[in-house]
């Protein structure tokens, strides 16, 4: 039986495996693929000192990458903090505060003027 989000992936790669999952513009994706992805950031952020009810924070467009992350940041125990792609630096930046974010996972170009906000608050790693 399936208990939490982070369950949902690894038991859809076990029971569909190589069997298409998704599939963005020309990109596709198997239910394996997804899983072994966001297997790598889980650890990524595992390794980072994320535990679970940590607090990480998602900001980036709709993508396969948005989906990964979801997953990893589930998958560590984690609480999946999505953020607006449209918010503004110092609105994520107010966000990632008041949410006491301890990661954010974001597209580059999302993530590239928060570089500056880490070490404060809770905020210890901006992943690109």
């Amino acid at each position: 039986m399936i208990r939490t989000i982070g369950e949902i992936l690894p038991h859809a790669a076990r029971r569909y495996g190589d069997k298409p999952a998704l599939a963005i513009g020309s990109k596709r994706f198997t239910f394996n693929e997804l899983e072994a992805l966001s297997n790598a950031l889980a650890n990524g952020l595992i390794g980072a000192a994320v535990e679970p009810g940590d607090h990480v924070a998602l900001y980036g467009p709709n993508s396969w990458e948005w989906l990964a992350a979801y997953y990893a940041i589930a998958k560590t125990g984690a609480v999946v903090i999505p953020i607006n792609v449209m918010l503004t630096p110092e609105e994520v930046g107010y966000i990632v505060r008041d949410s006491g974010t301890k990661a954010i996972i974001a597209a580059p170009d999302k993530g590239a003027p928060l570089l500056d906000i880490r070490g404060k608050g809770s905020l210890s790693h901006v992943v690109l």
